[in-house]
Formats: structure tokens, sequence, C-alpha cells
């Protein structure tokens, strides 16, 4: 596989889609890791786009495998239906986009904020005694 880690953040949401047969025996998380892609994140990332758009993108990857002699559009179609929407997951979370801006523009606070734990805790456990 490309990559080690999946996101696998939405538990089963991605079953009815990932476990549905492609052809045969072949089925749709079958084919994505034939191709070398990570079949959740695959997932993940057609459940953002819009159905048309999903349905392009898994035509085109379902066509580049050599072995399947159905028409890729048609399956691509009937397996779209299956994956859930989640068409909020393509925009960040506001209060999240903040303050990675406030934290990009402003590098040194987190360190001088670090430190300032850091100190806080070296006194309080030489205060303490532990």
């Amino acid at each position: 596989m490309a990559e080690t880690a999946s996101p696998r953040d939405s538990g089963v949401a991605f079953d009815d889609f990932l476990y549905a047969p492609v052809d045969g025996s072949l089925s749709v998380l079958s084919a994505l890791a034939r191709l070398n892609l990570d079949p959740w994140k695959e997932a993940a990332a057609l459940a953002r786009l819009s159905k048309s758009a999903a349905e392009a993108r898994l035509a085109s990857l379902l066509a580049s495998l050599p072995d399947l002699d159905q028409d890729s559009k048609a399956n691509a179609t009937r397996l779209i239906a299956l994956l859930p929407r989640f068409p909020d997951l393509a925009r960040p979370i506001e209060g999240v986009r903040s303050r990675m801006v406030f934290a990009a523009r402003y590098p040194q606070m987190a360190i001088y904020g670090l430190l300032t734990v850091i100190v806080l805790l070296v006194g309080f456990r030489y205060l303490t005694g532990i």
C-alpha cells in the first residue's frame, strides 16, 4: 500500500461501500488495494466529492483494473450510491482554522507558552518536594 496509516475515523460508515462486490469475488476494498490506494482514505475522499465527481473518479479507478470486464461507469454509479455523504468534511472547522492561522503567524507564542508550562511544573515540583 502507498501509506501505512488509514483514517478509519468513520468506523463502519464505509463498510457497505468497501465490502460491496465490484464483480464476482472482487470487492471495492480489494480493487482499491490492488491499485495501491488506501481504501479508507479513498472512500473518505469520494464521500467528500459531489455524486457525479465521485462516480467519475471511481469509474476511472475501476477502468484501470486489468481484470475487470464489466462496465466501470455502471459499477461506479451502483457503488457510489452505497457511499455515505460527508460534504462537511471538506471544510475546516472554523475554530481549528483560526487557531492554525494564529499559530502560523505567531510561532514564538507557542514556544513561550510551552516554556511557561515547563517552568510552572518544575516550580511546583520544587515547592512540593516531589
